[in-house]
């Protein structure tokens, strides 16, 4: 049988259980926030590195087309119609 005693007993049970689901989804809704915040500072750092990487490389590709050239050039001078003998 159901009386106001126990309906208001259960009544603050559940209220009681509430708060505590709520305050522990809270703690892991910030925690997760802190998970989320930390990764995506691991990533931003990774794509500097992956940047700065692709600009050395950037770098070394333009060098070597520049001493190519330098061989091209070089070679054309040498085996040009007017340096032949």
């Amino acid at each position: 049988m159901v009386t106001p005693e126990n309906l208001a007993q259960a009544i603050l049970e559940l209220k009681v259980s509430q708060e505590k689901i709520s305050s522990e989804l809270k703690a892991s809704q910030e925690q997760m926030g802190l998970r989320l915040e930390a990764s995506q500072e691991k990533t931003d750092a990774k794509m500097r590195e992956t940047q700065d990487s692709l600009k050395r490389l950037g770098k070394l590709v333009g060098n070597i087309s520049n001493n190519q050239g330098d061989i091209a050039e070089e070679f054309f001078i040498i085996h040009s119609p007017t340096n032949l003998h």
